[in-house]
């Protein structure tokens, strides 16, 4: 018997039932795939619904919003204020370009003003942002130099607080058109790299750092100074250096003593986890004091530093290039030393006037009145990716660190062919299996990427079913989750759709839906 007013109940408790099933179904077609479906057992979950994207053709837009915190002058000039915004990002340039970008483009509010205040600030450059470990290096345009130092140390310290707000950032080194800035009126102070502050008065804080100056008529070799150096190292196994700061106390501000200070440091080799050859000690290979002279074609100073006839044999022990270990010093110095724009390396009063840089496929540059500069090595500047192997054994994934371009490092074309080349003695761990055959995806297997919402949406060319041909379902399991591992780590996805030859499709071995979205699995899973 139903009480009164029970049919209306009843109708309710179906509808809810009706609801929770619904619900049930679509959480079933959205779970993680990769759960075993088998002939003989029932499934504990529904097949993934049919997804309402369209795959790719071409790289279509990778571009994706998020929120975040900018920091902003106060209106008073002396500190720091925060402002939440939305975000445009994407996989195609550095998080920190992007930060760099919609920071220097606010226009302020009621308790912020513009960065730079009345000089708009702008980025400098086709790579505008240099972003290598957890060092970014942001290279502004002509203008800048429009503040006075005290307004452009408070606006450096304003993108560095944004940027180092990334995890995967901890300092900031600032160019003004390709060439350090110094603290003081003179340029002769370097800035060094900037980490977050908190402090709320940043005009002390700068009158405190340019109390380090020499000032006119002061002896430079009775004037220490301890500043945060930038050091690039050459990785073992590649053509490209990374980025470690350092805290380098200076017995003296004399310009050689402080250049052959840091190339003792470097000597030293890094400190962290980069996988790093020895390096000579340079400094010892010097046959006259470092030295800075001008140069009419860069409009800035150039290093000169000339070296002993056994440069070359040296490096080669040590296992290095001359490309690297010019990189290395490149980079190191022209980062440091206020209005730097190159260095001029002489072996054996021999110019260097060219090198090969990229010695297997015999690329090599010639250099403007034998001046090196920063650019010249823009594609040896290396970052870490991360991919996803599986371990010894074959059965569970693990995470790996490998070195690569820069500009690469959030690319998602670039990291399924990184992770298609398999392990390699460079990646941050050992004892790992490739999650399929060498070489297997190439950059024509790949017909388009694009970005909807927060799905990553992969196009694989109909060769694709090959890559998965007489896996089983460990091996199909893995080879899924280490391709939606590496993306959404990389790219700033959470879910991956695939595709292959414009189509959704089944699978390989019958066990694993490929249909629908991936989530990513913890590592060793």
């Amino acid at each position: 018997m139903i009480p009164k007013g029970g049919d209306g109940l009843v109708r309710k408790h179906a509808l809810l039932v009706l609801c929770m099933a619904l619900v049930c179904a679509l959480l079933a077609g959205c779970a993680p795939v990769g759960l075993p479906i088998t002939d003989d057992e029932p499934s504990v979950t529904l097949p993934p619904a049919e997804v309402s994207f369209l795959a790719p053709i071409g790289d279509a837009s990778l571009e994706y919003t998020a929120p975040a915190t900018l920091y902003l002058p106060r209106h008073d000039g002396m500190g720091l204020t925060t402002v939440e915004s939305e975000v445009s990002f994407s996989p195609t340039r550095s998080n920190a370009e992007s930060l760099a970008r919609a920071l220097l483009a606010h226009a302020g509010d009621g308790t912020a003003s513009p960065v730079g205040g009345s000089v708009r600030l702008s980025l400098y450059g086709v790579n505008p942002v240099e972003v290598s470990r957890n060092v970014a290096t942001v290279n502004l345009a002509a203008n800048a130099l429009q503040l006075s130092r005290d307004a452009l140390y408070l606006a450096c310290q304003a993108i560095a607080n944004t940027l180092t707000a990334l995890p995967e950032i901890e300092w900031v080194n600032f160019l003004v058109v390709d060439r350090p800035v110094g603290l003081d009126i003179g340029n002769t102070l370097p800035m060094g790299a900037f980490a977050a502050t908190t402090a709320q008065d940043i005009g002390a804080a700068y009158e405190q750092l340019l109390s380090r100056r020499v000032d006119s008529g002061t002896d430079a070799s009775l004037k220490p100074l301890t500043s945060n150096v930038t050091l690039y190292f050459p990785v073992r196994g590649t053509d490209g250096v990374v980025s470690e700061v350092r805290s380098v106390s200076f017995a003296d501000q004399v310009f050689s003593n402080m250049v052959a200070s840091i190339l003792r440091e470097l000597a030293q080799g890094p400190a962290g986890e980069i996988d790093s050859p020895a390096l000579p000690l340079l400094s010892d290979l010097l046959t006259a004091d470092p030295r800075l002279v001008n140069s009419e074609s860069t409009g800035g100073s150039v290093i000169s530093l000339e070296f002993a006839y056994n440069l070359d044999d040296m490096l080669e022990a040590y296992g290095l290039t001359r490309a690297q270990s010019m990189a290395s010093l490149c980079y190191t110095l022209c980062t440091f030393f206020p209005n730097v724009s190159g260095i001029r390396v002489s072996i054996n009063d021999t110019p260097v006037t060219q090198l090969q840089l990229e010695e297997d496929l015999d690329v090599s540059i010639s250099f403007e009145e034998n001046v090196l500069l920063r650019s010249d090595f823009s594609t040896l500047l290396y970052d870490y990716c991360i991919l996803y192997f599986a371990d010894a054994d074959g059965q569970r994934l693990r995470e790996v660190r490998r070195p690569v371009p820069y500009t690469q490092r959030m690319n998602p074309r670039t990291l399924l062919i990184e992770l298609a080349r398999g392990p390699q003695a460079y990646d941050s761990a050992d004892d790992l299996t490739a999650v399929m055959p060498a070489g297997a995806i190439q950059d024509t297997d790949i017909l388009g990427l694009a970005l909807s919402g927060n799905t990553m949406l992969v196009n694989f060319a109909p060769s694709f079913e090959s890559v998965g041909a007489d896996m089983d379902e460990t091996r199909e399991r893995l080879l899924a989750y280490a391709m939606v591992n590496t993306l959404c780590a990389g790219t700033g996805a959470d879910s991956v759709c695939f595709f292959r030859g414009g189509a959704q499709f089944d699978g390989f071995s019958g066990k694993i839906y490929w249909r629908g979205l991936f989530y990513p699995l913890p590592a060793d899973s």
